[in-house]
């Protein structure tokens, strides 16, 4: 009787564990820049986002890679980390995988839980944003490991000599581009951006950004790197761009994705001088106010208002606050029938206006 019941639960037990033999495997890592273009390993550089690209197989060609049976490990290395805005829970096969991550060991590491059968013939690549930080060699590495964790189905590997794969890299704080000096100057609502470089080295394009706030930036226009030291990019004040202050900078993108910025410049965002500043009614009939419009952009601050007479006298001084407005209405002394010149000045700027009055 109790050699009948041992027999039972040694069936039982068979009953309830199949072997499966497949083959886990992995290749060539590869890592490329954030366009996709290719890059050079033994010379990376800190600061700089690279796509990170696993290949995963199951080699056998009839039977698939039971769930719960299989993880993935994919160690950094001591140099790069996960890009901030990377999600790794978003990292692409992820339906067969539940993607997290860790430091371990001084390093990044990646973990796959095979959670959905791998199929038979199978091959896709996990996808990871990394970033280098700290300069100096190191190596990824990664393992994708028979773990039979959390499957009734024991898998056998037919294989293991697949499983592994390594990619060394080289990371320098070394860019391709140096910049010397980034000038503008401004006319009217046209803003002329000079820059300067040095070590022009393997650098693709320039491109110019603007933001309203030092903190978003948005690219206005590109130029194509040509070993010149010497660019210059012209920015037109449109309506969506005028601003009390706005922030210029130039971005450098070398042709292996890698990129950094020059210094920020600020400038005023509103358009200079007497062009776009409207007034009416001109001529002043008596006691009429005179509006003063300015067409491009904004009167925002304290403006010292100065009226003269054709020859150069004065004739009324007086101090305005002007709060980001489009116009505001001038009221006149009592004036004598001529031409007269209203000139206005911003306090703590350079922005000035000059307008012809007629009254009659």
């Amino acid at each position: 009787m109790k050699n009948t019941f041992l027999a039972c639960l040694l069936l039982l037990s068979l009953k309830g564990s199949t072997q499966i033999i497949a083959d886990p495997a992995t290749s060539l890592i590869n890592m490329v820049a954030e366009n996709g273009d290719a890059v050079n390993t033994a010379s990376l550089s800190t600061g700089v986002s690279f796509r990170l690209k696993i290949p995963v197989y199951n080699l056998n060609m009839i039977n698939a890679i039971p769930a719960g049976s299989c993880k993935i490990k994919i160690g950094l290395g001591s140099k790069i980390d996960l890009d901030p805005n990377f999600i790794i829970a978003t990292a692409s096969i992820n339906p067969h995988f539940e993607w997290s991550a860790s430091d371990a060991g001084g390093q990044v590491q990646i973990v796959g839980n095979l959670i959905a059968p791998l199929p038979s013939n199978y091959l896709d690549t996990a996808v990871f944003q990394v970033r280098g930080n700290l300069p100096g060699t190191s190596t990824i590495t990664t393992n994708f490991l028979v773990t039979n964790h959390n499957t009734s189905t024991t898998l056998s590997d037919e294989n293991p000599t697949n499983n592994n794969a390594s990619l060394a890299y080289v990371l320098s704080s070394v860019l391709p581009v140096n910049f010397i000096g980034l000038n503008t100057t401004k006319s009217g609502c046209t803003i002329n951006i000079n820059f300067t470089t040095s070590q022009e080295f393997n650098v693709n394009r320039y491109e110019l950004e603007i933001s309203k706030d030092g903190t978003a930036y948005a690219k206005a226009n590109t130029h194509r790197a040509v070993n010149a030291g010497r660019y210059s990019f012209n920015l037109s004040l449109s309506d969506s761009l005028k601003n009390e202050k706005i922030f210029i900078r130039i971005k450098s993108v070398d042709n292996d994705g890698k990129f950094q910025y020059s210094t920020v410049k600020s400038v005023s965002g509103l358009c200079d001088g007497v062009a776009g500043i409207l007034s009416y009614p001109n001529p002043l009939l008596y006691n009429q106010q005179l509006t003063i419009v300015n067409k491009h952009s904004f009167f925002s601050g304290i403006y010292r208002l100065s009226l003269f007479s054709i020859n150069g006298k004065l004739v009324q001084n007086e101090n305005i606050n002007l709060a980001r407005v489009k116009q505001f209405s001038y009221k006149a002394p009592y004036l004598t029938a001529g031409k007269y010149l209203l000139l206005m000045n911003k306090q703590a700027s350079t922005e000035h206006f000059v307008i012809e009055i007629e009254k009659l």
